[in-house]
């Protein structure tokens, strides 16, 4: 009974380890895969954002940037209100990581107002909270 035990113990201690060790790298490889073979724009958009997200995630800041702006020209040019909020969020979260606050805030803000104009709340929070960590960040509380 004992064994069997330590072999369930070990059997879940190897399953969490590979878990854990999962990293976020294999789901930026398969998202770059996609913004690379897709046609339709708002799901490149949505692609090219979410990789942005996570490049943010992982430290990643210039190539987080930089696909950012890819969104946001693409978001732009086909009139796609929730791709340009996302991506301006985005940006201002890169200005966030580099602590350029007042390019971060201006980011933030036009990603509130487009979240705003489309009633996408979860958005519209992380906006806000967003603004409130810049302005935590500054010390500045009025």
């Amino acid at each position: 009974m004992k064994k069997a035990i330590k072999n369930i113990f070990v059997l879940s201690s190897l399953y969490l380890g590979w878990i854990i060790g999962y990293s976020q790298v294999d789901n930026i490889d398969s998202l770059k895969r996609v913004v690379e073979s897709q046609v339709i724009d708002t799901v490149k958009i949505n692609t090219l954002n979410k990789l942005s997200n996570l490049l943010t995630q992982e430290g990643n800041f210039e190539n987080s940037f930089k696909h950012a702006k890819s969104a946001l020209a693409l978001a732009q040019k086909n009139k796609y209100e929730y791709g340009i909020a996302s991506a301006e969020y985005n940006i201002g979260s890169f200005y966030h990581n580099i602590n350029n606050h007042s390019e971060a805030t201006q980011h933030y803000l036009i990603s509130l107002s487009r979240f705003n104009e489309i009633g996408y709340k979860k958005g519209i929070a992380d906006s806000y909270y967003s603004i409130a960590q810049v302005y935590t960040g500054q010390e500045n509380y009025a």
